[in-house]
């Protein structure tokens, strides 16, 4: 894994059957976003969980875990263009840093309050 990576979030979605096949005893999905590749972003009540899709065909599936315990601070800034409306959300974690492009059909405040929540329990 790189110390960097970057998603780009579109909608919310469902939380899909892969991503509940893997959710540990008492963790629950709180929120799922579909990712412009095709992958998901899963906020739970114990991590962040994204599984990318690449390859032909999506034929290729990653699944990365990164639990709130390890969040040290994330920053949240919003753009607007002439064309466009989106929001970014940087986690840094110890490490690695998750850079998300958050669309405008996606609501950066409740996904702000979900990391907030889980974070501080």
């Amino acid at each position: 894994m790189s110390d960097r990576m970057s998603w780009t979030l579109s909608k919310k979605t469902k939380t899909p059957l892969e991503v509940r096949n893997i959710l540990g005893a008492g963790e629950n999905a709180v929120q799922a976003y579909l990712m412009q590749t095709g992958g998901y972003v899963c906020l739970t009540n114990q991590r962040i969980i994204v599984v990318e899709k690449t390859g032909a065909a999506a034929s290729r599936t990653a699944a990365y875990s990164f639990p709130y315990h390890a969040v040290d601070y994330w920053v949240t800034a919003d753009t607007e263009t002439l064309i466009s409306v989106y929001s970014e959300l940087e986690i840094h974690l110890v490490s690695a840093t998750l850079k998300f492009t958050v669309n405008k059909n996606c609501d950066i405040d409740e996904i702000n309050r979900i990391i907030a929540y889980h974070r501080n329990k």
